[in-house]
């Protein structure tokens, strides 16, 4: 997906990097609204990431409902 976001982004809610956030997902993989919830503090934070979250989860095949 030419438009993916690159595995070096960043969330600032949960102050992690998205390729830790990738490891908690392949590690323990949740549907996409759990994760969000798990690993990530964008359910309560500005949500700035979410969009790019989503696109770079599916790109990887690591998305699901």
């Amino acid at each position: 997906m030419a438009n993916a976001p690159k595995k070096t982004g960043y969330c600032l809610c949960s102050e992690a990097t998205f390729g830790g956030l990738l490891e908690r997902q392949q590690a323990r993989p949740l549907p996409f609204e759990a994760f969000l919830r798990q690993y990530t503090g964008c359910s309560d934070g500005c949500g700035w990431c979410v969009r790019k979250l989503r696109l770079l989860l599916i790109d990887l095949g690591m998305y699901f409902e």
